[in-house]
């Protein structure tokens, strides 16, 4: 098996292929730091990442369920430092817009349905209680919609670092996956069915099955099978900028902290997404500092290498002003960021990742052969990453997954995701 994407996601599919026997080859622009953590370049970088199973469809929620298995069951093989560093979770805002990242009262019907437990916060003094750090005045959109609150009791902050490493330590464990540093620039299929990627230093490399990852470094390879991603004004793939920075803890605060995303948008401004995470510790210049972030951008671009990954000094000021409003205060230092850094999304558009076999044609269900892709998912992917990579070696080897129901959502072929290469 080929995997073009050498971050976790196509680790993990390594992974999978060999436990199954096959040999691979995993293909990334970009070599491994001596850290030996993901790339600077790609979709695994930075520290934390979101676990959640609140989600407002059901199918989504099993998926992530089953991740949460998997994950736990990469701790128990490799022993040590854990992947997952679980606690509460706090879904609180406006419950009645819907966002990227679903809507309050679908959530809660969901969990209800699936019988999943959860807590309720019903207005803002409920919410305020349960986490003083909050403001209870705060708790409201501009246009007055008073907020409310869910808590997932069993979320978790995803190490990044950690997970890349257990991963990539399982694939290379396996002693069936090579790896192979290089651009590729061309993806060819033979009339046997069989694939070949060559790469700019001419290595030209065969196999039976492919399997593409390639985050924001998505052009170039659609290019191969004849697509491009969606570009229609208004309804294009595109990539986001993001900005985050790591708030110290007020001196002598020791208040607990959930994980938090904040539905504060109202229907006429979108801008109004806030997320963060407790300071969990996972490296020494973390610790005692809080990561928080604007879910919302400025800057977008359709080539990853025209983005600055620079962080937006009015996005690190939007999250300040913020944060003064909603704090009480004395529990963090909002004057004082650190760590300031910038980050990639990759954004379909509808807002979904794509994950499945590559079509011939645009909305059209007939496949290249042996072959699956998952792309449009920076930001929004990480935490399936264990389920994820078994599924990619799934559609690649058998044309079909024991998750097909729940994936539907991902679809390759939806309209409006891609569309033929022009030229």
């Amino acid at each position: 098996m080929l995997i073009v994407g050498g971050g976790t996601i196509g680790l993990s599919a390594a992974y999978h292929a060999a436990r199954r026997g096959l040999k691979v080859t995993l293909i990334d622009r970009f070599p491994v730091p001596p850290t030996g953590g993901p790339n600077d370049f790609g979709s695994s970088r930075g520290l934390e990442r979101m676990f959640r199973i609140l989600y407002s469809q059901q199918e989504r929620v099993r998926l992530v369920e089953t991740a949460y298995a998997m994950w736990h069951e990469l701790e128990q093989q490799v022993g040590g430092a854990p992947i997952l560093a679980e606690q509460d979770l706090l879904f609180f805002g406006n419950p009645d817009i819907s966002t990227f990242e679903g809507n309050i009262h679908d959530i809660a019907a969901s969990m209800d349905q699936l019988g999943i437990p959860y807590d309720s916060l019903e207005d803002p003094a409920a919410i305020a209680k349960r986490y003083p750090i909050f403001r209870p005045e705060a708790l409201r959109t501009p246009d007055g919609v008073p907020y409310v609150g869910l808590v997932q009791n069993n979320g978790a902050t995803i190490n990044v670092q950690r997970a890349f490493q257990v991963v990539r330590g399982l694939a290379d464990r396996t002693g069936r996956v090579s790896t192979a540093v290089g651009l590729v620039t061309s993806i060819a299929c033979e009339l046997s069915g069989d694939w070949v990627v060559t790469t700019d230093d001419g290595a030209r490399y065969h196999a039976s099955y492919l399997v593409l990852c390639p985050g924001v470094w998505l052009g170039g390879l659609l290019a191969q099978f004849g697509l491009a991603p969606a570009s229609k004004a208004g309804a294009a793939w595109s990539i986001w900028q993001m900005s985050l920075a790591y708030f110290p803890r007020a001196a002598g605060s020791s208040v607990h902290w959930p994980i938090w995303y904040e539905f504060g948008n109202t229907k006429t401004d979108a801008d109004r997404l806030f997320y963060g995470f407790p300071d969990v510790g996972f490296t020494p210049d973390t610790t005692g500092r809080l990561k928080i972030s604007a879910d919302y951008t400025y800057s977008t671009f359709t080539d990853p290498a025209a983005a600055t990954r620079v962080p937006d000094p009015r996005l690190i000021g939007d999250i300040q002003a913020h944060l003064r409003e909603l704090l009480q205060p004395g529990v963090l230092d909002i004057d004082h960021p650190t760590l300031e850094q910038a980050c990639l999304y990759s954004m379909s558009p509808d807002g979904d990742m794509v994950l499945g076999r590559i079509p011939v044609a645009p909305e059209v269900e007939q496949f290249w052969p042996n072959a699956a892709l998952f792309c449009m998912a920076s930001g929004r992917g990480f935490k399936y990453t264990p389920l994820f990579g078994r599924v990619l070696v799934d559609l690649a080897t058998t044309g079909k997954t024991a998750y097909q129901a729940d994936l539907s959502d991902f679809s390759t072929t939806r309209a409006g995701i891609f569309q033929r290469l022009s030229g």
